[in-house]
């Protein structure tokens, strides 16, 4: 279960990674290829640096919770 609930944690946080990163796209024109590369990366440090979170030791509740909070559902 915890695995499932991290996989979902983090495929939520790329896709709002990812979100956000083509609405500022425009504004950040201005970066050269390298730049943008380097906003990429650290934004996707930033998420990877969130989901850490120790899953192992979450209670079924606690898991029902992030599950409400962040609108995730199991692909089944």
């Amino acid at each position: 279960m915890s695995e499932q609930l991290l996989s979902l944690l983090r495929s939520h946080g790329s896709a709002v990674r990812a979100e956000e990163l083509g609405r500022v796209h425009g504004k950040l024109a201005e970066l050269s290829s390298d730049d943008w590369r380097q906003v990429e990366a650290i934004t996707a440090n930033i998420v990877d640096a969130l989901l850490p979170l120790r899953m192992a030791e979450l209670t079924a509740d606690e898991a029902a919770a992030l599950r409400y909070l962040f609108a995730l559902e199991d692909a089944a």
